[in-house]
């Protein structure tokens, strides 16, 4: 089993509650930062994760191909040139299975994070904030910060 996620075309769910996470179906026609979701149950994402692996071992993120990024705690697609791409650690979580991920911003504690509390109704945007780490070996993780990376073959 490898530890690291291969570079490719992927959807993207939540351990929490198996829904998709994703950019919203409908969106404005603006060129402003778009909400990356954790999306209602039967809702998918209207198009796939580019997952690209950078020379340093890290990842960078792309939701439609618009690379994704931190902004005020919050977990945007970047449609311009600013902010630039962020960088991620994407660490396997072993007790979750062979698909399941931690998505941490690189050299950094903070990582994403799905709204438990939020009803399935409700938008719920993913958050970028301190990871909670169960004290074990391999480590625990809450399922609201495991992701399920589910590989996805494009033309």
């Amino acid at each position: 089993m490898s530890n690291t996620l291969k570079p490719g075309s992927y959807m993207i769910e939540s351990l929490l509650n198996g829904n998709a996470v994703h950019r919203f179906p409908t969106e404005d026609h603006s060129l402003l930062p778009k909400a990356i979701f954790l999306l209602s149950k039967g809702v998918q994402g209207h198009g796939f994760w580019d997952v690209k692996r950078t020379n340093d071992g890290g990842y960078i993120l792309a939701a439609n191909r618009s690379p994704v990024a931190t902004i005020d705690g919050k977990l945007f697609a970047i449609l311009l040139d600013m902010p630039p791409p962020q960088v991620w650690d994407i660490k396997l979580s072993e007790r979750d299975g062979p698909d399941c991920f931690i998505i941490a911003e690189r050299y950094s504690p903070r990582g994403w994070v799905a709204n438990a509390d939020a009803d399935d109704d409700e938008l719920n945007q993913i958050s970028v904030r301190p990871l909670i780490i169960g004290p074990s070996y391999p480590p625990f993780y809450p399922p609201n910060e495991v992701f399920k990376f589910i590989r996805v073959d494009r033309d």
